[in-house]
């Protein structure tokens, strides 16, 4: 579908980029910006910077920048008409209106009706849960698991019927498209293409919602022994595991007010954790954390608490994050809650409390005790098995030179502390691990052609200052620039600023990276666009005679090279019809 330019140009400008960027990350103001940590790469120190003035974004670390459309077609992941329309539906504008004024015959987004299709089977397990005979035994197994009503409504609970046709048949009522439904991951086509049956079965229902609410997968649960324990929707259009966070349109609010944010496995341990009023919890839906998933709760909070279960399995996930957490940098934003032997956060808290959870949650290790605390548990303190704990810490605080150096002292002080091995010998065993990471072999990369600075001030200016570009035209200023890249982005804001004579600052940035192919442009441009400048008149004067004098000298250069030529040719013929054509060429262009 094609939308109107006016359509997209009314929606953009309705839009509040800090309102739209703030749903994933955590902004702080910063004079005019606001800033925070970068949802795009792996930082500890916020390199991205969103303008309000200009209603862009850019990251100084990674180079991601654009306006609204680009933040959301990047984050999800989404084409540009999706992200126009999802703003849209967000503002209450209508862009179904082409420019004639009649209504378009558009196709309908099959991602639109997969989040419909989710929502019927939604409402279609709960309304078994709670008004249908089926659903007793499920309603009565929640109610013994400490889960109330007010949970099981807000968290739409439900359970799908032993029964092979019960949400097909559902579908079928409701006229919905079988090979959409079979789309949706909840029915399954039967051998032979023979109609379709229930994916989802016996089982209680936990619908998964996406951060705007949208239902997006299932999730199903046995009241028995039976295997699998817990199901989940395949991943589909609009369900991705790896992005997916359980509860995260809950959570978002108090973990923006708390700074923190609890992060445990399955389903019933979130439940708990909302039941006790720890609502800013999520949970990772029973898969292994991503890298998405750690951008995306950065964006949230700067705490982050793992609560996993003290068995064997939970204590191996919670390593498995520690991993992570180290390749995404975020290891002083990590705390590991190790609960009592046997309990997991649903038993704890239904047998102690939120108070006592909360106390333990105060308490919650550092990656770096956790891991000596394990490695100890694992070998003991005899003096053998002394050095085989040293031997476990020694590459994970070796790695940490290059992170943050006071988090690697604290934590060898505590290593030397509960194996009585001095500081001073585990200081030097890992500054020659360090040293060896260093001389590992690994190449350095070849540092980046600098940008000619005068050049990319007078970008700068051309970006900022839209109206100077006239005359940076009837200067031919661009005729002196060094630099082909910015030569060649000035050019394009001349051909933008020449087709639309009255355009802002934010509006010529906002074209010029949504039409560029080139990321070294992109970067550039929203580089250029943030970084504050005052350009008083007098300023731009003096940037614009700064090329001036630099195309006279260029010019004196030029005639010299060819007189100095003609001289050592013994060419006196050239030499004085040279002399002559530069004087002329001088004199034309204000030279001496």
């Amino acid at each position: 579908m094609a939308i109107p330019k006016h359509t997209v140009d009314q929606i953009r400008q309705a839009s509040d980029i800090i309102d739209i960027i703030s749903d994933v990350v955590l902004l702080k103001k910063t004079g005019k910006d606001f800033t925070g940590l970068c949802p795009f790469h792996s930082e500890k120190t916020p390199s991205f910077t969103v303008s309000p003035d200009k209603q862009i974004f850019h990251c100084f670390g990674c180079g991601e920048g654009g306006d609204v459309f680009s933040f959301l077609m990047k984050y999800q992941r989404i084409p540009f008409v999706e992200a126009v329309q999802g703003l849209a539906r967000r503002y209450g504008i209508p862009v179904s209106e082409s420019p004639t004024g009649k209504i378009e015959n558009r196709p309908v987004d099959p991602k639109e009706i997969l989040f419909e299709i989710n929502r019927l089977a939604a409402d279609f397990y709960h309304d078994v849960l709670l008004n249908h005979e089926l659903g007793k035994p499920a309603l009565q197994y929640l109610m013994n698991r400490g889960v109330p009503l007010d949970i099981i409504k807000t968290f739409l609970l439900g359970f799908s019927p032993d029964s092979w046709d019960g949400l097909t048949g559902h579908f079928r009522r409701h006229r919905i498209d079988p090979v959409m439904g079979e789309k949706s991951g909840l029915i399954i086509p039967r051998k032979g293409g023979n109609g379709y049956f229930d994916r989802f079965r016996n089982r209680v229902m936990f619908p998964i919602h996406d951060g705007h609410s949208r239902i997006i997968g299932m999730g199903g649960r046995v009241m028995d022994d039976s295997k699998p324990k817990y199901m989940n929707s395949p991943e589909t259009l609009i369900y991705q595991k790896s992005r997916s966070l359980y509860g995260l349109n809950r959570a978002r609010t108090m973990c923006r007010q708390t700074g923190s944010v609890f992060i445990t496995e399955g389903y019933m341990d979130l439940l708990a954790m909302h039941t006790h009023g720890l609502y800013n919890t999520i949970a990772t839906l029973g898969t292994a954390m991503t890298g998405e998933h750690i951008r995306i709760l950065k964006g949230l909070a700067s705490r982050m608490i793992l609560v996993y279960d003290s068995d064997q399995a939970g204590i191996q996930a919670a390593s498995r994050c520690i991993d992570l957490f180290k390749t995404e940098k975020r290891y002083d934003d990590i705390r590991i809650l190790v609960l009592p032997k046997g309990h997991d956060p649903d038993t704890y808290l239904n047998e102690f409390g939120s108070d006592e959870f909360r106390k333990a949650a105060a308490g919650a290790m550092s990656v770096f005790s956790f891991l000596t605390d394990m490695a100890i548990i694992k070998h003991g303190l005899s003096p053998n098995g002394k050095v085989h704990v040293i031997d476990d810490m020694e590459q994970q605080l070796a790695s940490l030179e290059s992170v943050d150096g006071l988090i690697r002292l604290t934590a060898i002080r505590e290593l030397s502390e509960k194996t009585g091995i001095p500081e001073a010998a585990i200081q030097d065993r890992i500054r020659r691990s360090s040293a060896t990471i260093r001389h590992s072999g690994k190449s350095r990369p070849v540092p980046a052609k600098p940008f000619s600075r005068l050049d990319r001030h007078a970008v700068m200016m051309m970006i900022q200052v839209p109206e100077i570009v006239s005359e940076i035209h009837r200067k031919c200023v661009l005729d002196c620039f060094d630099d082909p890249v910015l030569k060649r982005i000035g050019e394009r804001i001349i051909s933008v600023c020449r087709s639309c004579r009255t355009i802002s600052s934010s509006e010529l940035a906002s074209v010029m990276m949504e039409n560029s192919d080139d990321p070294i442009e992109r970067r550039l441009v929203g580089e250029l666009s943030i970084i504050h400048q005052e350009w008083t008149d007098e300023a731009c004067q003096k940037l614009i005679s700064q090329y001036e004098k630099k195309r006279k000298h260029d010019l004196n250069a030029m005639w010299i090279r060819k007189i100095k030529s003609a001289e050592a040719d013994q060419n006196d013929q050239m030499l004085c019809q040279l002399l002559k054509d530069a004087q002329s060429a001088l004199i034309s262009s204000g030279g001496e």
